[in-house]
């Protein structure tokens, strides 16, 4: 499947989709970012401990913004109106927070890495709260 995607991407979407498609090929969870003037959206994000994640992180506006992912050594400065891809293990538990400076006024998101078991059993809260029952859910991308 995902060499079916791949395959697609090379011959229908333009360079950059290339790109993402060869950094983030291996990740379970790709997340995408959105930062503005007004904040970062989403505002919270779920993986399992193990996890191989790709953040897609885009700034919208006319400034561009910093970003950084607490506890991780994932960030840099994102020019305005562009992407930038950060792609790494989550081997750590807990609450980390993506911090924001720049044109987002210092915004706050949050990455949150469970394990196995935590991870199923707010996935099944999450179907169950959604009326979704034996679906397969991610909370990524």
């Amino acid at each position: 499947m995902k060499l079916l995607i791949l395959f697609l991407i090379s011959f229908v979407i333009p360079a950059e989709a290339n790109e993402l498609a060869r950094k983030c090929q291996f990740a379970e969870r790709i997340i995408p970012i959105e930062i503005s003037q007004f904040g970062i959206s989403p505002a919270s994000n779920f993986v399992k401990v193990g996890d191989r994640v790709c953040f897609i992180v885009k700034s919208v506006g006319r400034s561009g913004a910093l970003f950084r992912l607490e506890n991780y050594p994932i960030g840099g400065s994102v020019p305005a109106g562009q992407e930038r891809i950060y792609s790494f293990k989550a081997t750590k538990t807990g609450r980390f927070k993506i911090n924001c400076g720049g044109s987002c006024a210092f915004a706050v998101s949050e990455l949150i890495v469970s394990t196995e078991s935590e991870y199923k059993a707010m996935e099944e809260e999450y179907n169950k709260f959604k009326g979704i029952s034996e679906r397969r859910r991610h909370f990524g991308y």
